[in-house]
């Protein structure tokens, strides 16, 4: 899969700044390679860094990100649009409504490994969503979470807590 955009950078050659158009290939953990569109670059610290860096040759390597994950961003990627850190749009919050827990844990860990901080921000607002108002079996139930207590101990806690 291939979606193709160009992400430009200002490079000062002889003292004059020139805008360069560079797309980023990015290399999924899986082997799936991506070229970036402009918006996902842009909102990727990572990236940004790279490309200011000038160490955006070849394929980068995204050990942490599957093709599953980076396209399920891509699918959702608005070009031009400006990207507030702050405030989730609202296709990101449908985005978020309608991703499975095992696929919203692994965009928390590629937005975190990218740092991009608005995909973070979502992302952990949809978990405190899941979490709100529910007891703690519920939560475990719903993440998972294997007890590290005994019950004799949950419930020494319990009425210790009471």
């Amino acid at each position: 899969m291939s979606i193709s955009s160009s992400f430009t950078s200002t490079e000062v050659n002889n003292g004059v700044n020139t805008t360069v158009s560079v797309v980023l290939k990015l290399r999924a953990s899986d082997g799936q390679l991506f070229e970036a569109k402009q918006t996902l670059a842009g909102q990727s610290e990572v990236l940004k860094l790279m490309v200011e860096d000038g160490c955006t040759e070849g394929d980068i390597p995204l050990n942490n990100v599957t093709g599953r994950i980076l396209a399920k961003h891509e699918e959702k990627d608005v070009d031009g649009e400006e990207y507030d850190e702050q405030e989730p749009k609202e296709w990101e919050r449908d985005f978020f409504d309608a991703v499975h827990l095992d696929d919203l844990h692994r965009l928390l860990i590629a937005a975190n490994y990218l740092n991009i901080k608005a995909l973070i921000n979502c992302g952990c607002q949809e978990v405190a969503v899941l979490i709100k108002g529910k007891s703690v079996e519920e939560i475990r139930e719903t993440f998972n979470i294997k007890s590290d207590l005994s019950p004799e101990e949950e419930e020494a806690i319990r009425r210790e807590n009471a």
